[in-house]
């Protein structure tokens, strides 16, 4: 039988009946057996069926990540595919660009949690977060995520106060929701951003919530892409990286353009895409440039948007 998610919740009811430990490292079972010292019988044969079919299927469908059954979040493919993502990759320093209204806090929520049930012993997680937004944070992280099992180990600390960032250094895991208003336009001598800049690149761990970088400009660009990783992105190479965003920009453009209802206008801008290219590109796209018939099929012109994009970003 699939595990459906109505089943999902039905079983994660009786898994919270029969395992979940209460406060004093007792089980509900041996509070209500005498002395604590046995199970019922009941009970036991109630354990099997749920251990054998509904928590293995859980773990097979979390991969593994206990962080996911464990949270009370609503379950969506995509937020739990870009966890997936962060927690499976050794270098877990990531910017996560949803857009506004799929999930970023759930997403990094997901990691935060994981982050504290691997390190059981201390583990330090700290969020930085817009003033106006620390309740909404702090209420998420209790009630979804039950942050408060560990104890002064989460800390949510707002953007308007820099001078106390450093008290946060050496965290395994730093989260800065809406980086770009922190970043944006500021240089690398902005007293602001040198703050973030230390604490950021003193953590183990680093998640960068913003729903705009898009349409940010290409300083604000290398300015979070330096608090992921500061030896490829430096800012003494800024002027290369402004070339390179713009054309980027201009080849995308012209990507874009690619219409297959627009016959007439397909050979001029696979011209201009070729001129922005460099000489060597693969043979499948070379292929699709250089075909002396312009294909009005819309799967074609989809074909090549695909190609210069993956090849190209």
């Amino acid at each position: 039988m699939p595990l459906t998610r109505a089943r999902w919740l039905e079983q994660l009811q009786v898994n919270r009946l029969l395992f979940w430990p209460q406060r004093g490292g007792r089980t509900e079972s041996s509070r209500s057996a005498p002395c604590g010292g046995g199970d019922w019988a009941y009970r036991a044969r109630l354990r099997q069926p749920c251990t054998r079919d509904n928590l293995v299927a859980q773990r097979a469908a979390s991969a593994s990540i206990p962080a996911l059954p464990a949270a009370a979040a609503e379950i969506y493919p995509h937020q739990v595919r870009a966890a997936l993502t962060v927690l499976s990759d050794p270098v877990q320093r990531y910017l996560l660009a949803d857009e506004v209204g799929l999930g970023k806090t759930i997403e990094a929520s997901y990691v935060a949690l994981q982050t504290l049930i691997d390190t059981p012993a201390g583990a330090r997680v700290t969020f930085l977060v817009p003033d106006a937004l620390r309740r909404q944070w702090m209420a998420e992280l209790r009630t979804k995520f039950f942050t408060d099992d560990f104890p002064r180990r989460v800390k949510i600390i707002s953007h308007d106060s820099p001078d106390l960032w450093e008290q946060h250094h050496s965290s395994d895991l730093v989260v800065v929701d809406e980086a770009h208003q922190l970043v944006q336009d500021r240089y690398d001598t902005d007293p602001t951003y040198c703050a973030l800049r230390d604490l950021a690149h003193s953590a183990s761990k680093l998640l960068l919530l913003s729903d705009t970088p898009v349409t940010s400009s290409h300083t604000t660009h290398l300015g979070l892409l330096h608090l992921l990783d500061p030896d490829v992105y430096k800012w003494s190479e800024r002027e290369e990286i402004a070339k390179r965003s713009a054309h980027r920009a201009e080849l995308a453009n012209h990507v874009l353009s690619l219409d297959a209802e627009c016959h007439p206008l397909l050979p001029s801008t696979i011209d201009m895409i070729k001129e922005l290219l460099p000489r060597r590109i693969p043979a499948s796209c070379a292929s699709l440039l250089t075909s002396s018939t312009c294909s009005t099929n819309t799967r074609a012109s989809a074909t090549r948007q695909e190609c210069l994009i993956s090849t190209h970003g």
